[in-house]
Parts: structure tokens; sequence; C-alpha cells
């Protein structure tokens, strides 16, 4: 439209993707465009354009000693063409590669260049502030000195087609490799992990043409706002085909020496590891018991009343419920069934608490102190006891009882 175009000429064949780029863009800015597409249109292959170039003078690269095609642009090139077309065949890397050394051919000692980035974007490369455009051209120059940035994939087509092809990205290779190690210093697991899944979204929204898809809109301010904090530098180490970051220096980072460290410290108490570990794996030790128990004694009334949702979750999922008499009493009432287990101090009669918890009789335990009789007392400092020393799952508060019996009610119906 700034030109005042009515029409769009290519050269696209009908088999690959840039149709669809360069159509589908031009059309979803201006609908009423025209596309006059001749290599399509006529059915020509490589073969005929070939003859049709000689015939009429069109200067072309291809020959029959080297059929390859070649699309190229700032970021790289890409060669289809000739062996590569036939997955069966080798492609003879060192005839095909435009840009790039082979890295058997790449100088033997490695190189180390330093690339800094602010808000996720490179902005000097070895301590010298360039545009990114002269950034990524002297990336690709460096990159492919070493043989870094080849990729010689299937490539599964918008169209349907798959095809095998031989790509060139130095540039690519090493921003990619620098920007992802410094995005994970900065980065929580959670955000890393979406990132990925992100990543793969868009990059698929850019390589099918999907630029004005109102998603691809969305992803870019999910990206834009991660990085506000991806600043920072990154050593990348090249050799011989390898793109490797190996330094990073950032303000952001949630990386802590102090705490990371296997020298002796103590800004890390490593004496809570064995109480994450017990409430981390809780679900999956349950998870491998064939009959599940639970010890339920829950303390005063109001108690009781908060735990019976969860409770009755627990009966749902099949669990076998042992209770102390309160307990079971306010279960029995609300038409729950559990087995009563008597009193420490009531000896003579069976099932004893004391009996059961040294056969270790309990897969759980839900028992929220009171701190009032002295029964109770003596029977929930037992429990506790119990508990910690045969690394039975422990809930002493209704909040947590509520949470991981939600969970495992979730898991379980979902």
């Amino acid at each position: 439209a700034a030109e005042g175009a009515d029409c769009i000429a290519h050269g696209c064949t009908g088999k690959g993707n840039d149709q669809v780029r360069i159509e589908g863009t031009a059309l979803a800015l201006n609908p009423d465009i025209k596309i006059i597409a001749p290599v399509r249109e006529w059915s020509m292959g490589r073969d005929e354009e070939l003859v049709y170039a000689k015939k009429h003078g069109i200067p072309v690269k291809q020959t029959s000693d080297k059929p390859y095609s070649y699309d190229d642009n700032m970021w790289g090139v890409t060669g289809e063409g000739g062996e590569i077309e036939n997955p069966a065949l080798i492609p003879p890397m060192e005839k095909i590669l435009q840009i790039t050394n082979h890295p058997k051919n790449a100088p033997d000692r490695e190189e180390i260049i330093e690339l800094e980035f602010v808000k996720g974007l490179p902005v000097a490369l070895n301590g010298k502030h360039k545009k990114l455009t002269d950034i990524i051209l002297e990336l690709n120059k460096i990159g492919g000195k070493h043989g870094v940035g080849i990729v010689h994939l299937i490539e599964d087509r918008v169209v349907g087609l798959k095809v095998r092809g031989l790509y060139e990205a130095p540039a690519a290779e090493i921003i990619i490799t620098a920007h992802r190690d410094l995005e994970k210093y900065v980065s929580t697991r959670e955000e890393n992990e979406f990132k990925t899944t992100i990543d793969t979204k868009w990059a698929y929204l850019c390589y099918g043409a999907k630029w004005y898809e109102p998603l691809f809109d969305d992803l870019n301010a999910f990206i834009d706002k991660m990085n506000q904090k991806v600043t920072g530098t990154v050593k990348v180490r090249l050799f011989k085909g390898n793109c490797e970051a190996v330094a990073v220096e950032t303000p952001n980072t949630i990386f802590e020496e102090k705490l990371a460290t296997f020298m002796a410290s103590t800004a890390f108490n490593q004496n809570a590891s064995a109480g994450f570990i017990e409430l981390y794996t809780m679900q999956m030790r349950l998870a491998q018991r064939a009959e599940k128990t639970v010890l339920l004694s829950v303390g005063k009334r109001t108690n009781k009343v908060k735990l019976l949702p969860s409770i009755k979750k627990l009966a749902h999922l099949k669990y076998k419920l042992y209770a102390t008499y309160k307990t079971h009493k306010f279960l029995k009432k609300n038409s729950i069934e559990a087995i009563l287990v008597h009193k420490i101090s009531e000896a003579a009669l069976k099932p004893n608490l004391l009996d059961l918890l040294e056969a270790s009789r309990f897969d759980m335990i839900i028992n929220i102190p009171s701190g009032t009789k002295a029964k109770e007392k003596t029977d929930g400092h037992m429990i506790r006891e119990y508990a910690v020393k045969r690394n039975v799952p422990l809930i002493t508060s209704v909040a947590v009882a509520e949470q991981l019996v939600g969970k495992l009610y979730g898991q379980s119906t979902s």
C-alpha cells in the first residue's frame, strides 16, 4: 500500500512455505491485492527453471554438478536440492555449505566471545556496543569460521510435505544459546519450564507465516514481559561446531552462590531437607501402598467439623480409616465408617493405639494437638514420636490436612 502497488509477484513454487508467508501476509494487510506466481502457475520444476533461466539469460548459481537451491538473508542460508532431497543419501556438506566451515575444517583452537544483553536483546559483542544487525552479521562470520549453526533436519512444511533441508545459522545459534542460559539465571523454574512451551509455539507461528495471528501478539507480550529482567553478559565457547555458554554475569540473578555451594555454609539449613523430602514425596510413597490406612485424631470439635469434607474424600478414595474415641464417635454420627482405636492408657481394650503404632499399621497420620487433657497429650506425643521415627507422613494442621487431601482427591478424579 505504501508503494501504491496493486499486485505482488513472486517466484515461489507451490510446494514451499514462502508462498504462504508472502501471500498470507499480503492478503492479511490488503485483501484486494493481486498475486502473480508464475513458477507455481506453470508447474515448473527445478530442471525447467534452469532451462528457462538459461534461455532468457537469467544468471543462476545452480549447475548439473551443484544442483542446490539456496535462500539467504541476514540470519543465514537454507540449502535444498540434489542429495539433500534424498534421505537415503549423505549430503556432501563441504560442497553444499555456503557461509560455514565444516566442523572438521574449523580452527583447532577454541574461541571465547562475550555477548551483552539488555532486556533480552544483544547490545554488545566482546565489549563493543553495536547495532543488532551488525552483531548478527559479525556473529555469522565468527560462528561460521568455527562450524557453528549447521542444522540438518527433516522439515514438516505448512503445506503438508516432509522435506529435508540444510540450514546455516551461526549467529542465531550463538544468540539463542547465550540468551537461554542468561534467562535460566534470572527466571524461576516455573517460568523457564513454561517459556519452553511458549518458545515452541512462537517458533511455529513464525515459521508457519502466522505473523498476524492474534495469539502471536499475545505470546510476544509474554516474551517481552519475561525479558525485562534478561540483562547481563554471557561468555560463549565456540569450537568445531560446538557452541556452549560457559559463564554468566547478571544483576538480576536468583542464583545464590552461598546457598548453592557444596562447601560448608550456614546460609542453607541442610537439616530442613529431611522434612522437605518427607512432604515432597508423600503422595508418591502413599501411591505405592496397596491398602492405604489413615489414623485420625483431630482434637476439638471445631477441627472435626472443618475436616469432615476432607475425611469424606479419604473414605471415597477407599482409605481405611482408624480413629480415636471422640473422633470415631463424630465420624459414626456423620455416617463415615472407621475403626475405633483405644487409647494407650486403655491397654486392655483392642485394638489399642500402642499396638497399632508398634505394628506400623498407618500410612498417614492426621493428629491435631489439642493441648488439654493429659491422656490426649500423652497419646498425641506418642503418635507424633512414632510418625517421626517410622518416617510416616504426619499432618498436625487442619489447613495442611485440607490441602493435602484435596490434592490426593484431585489426582484420583482427574
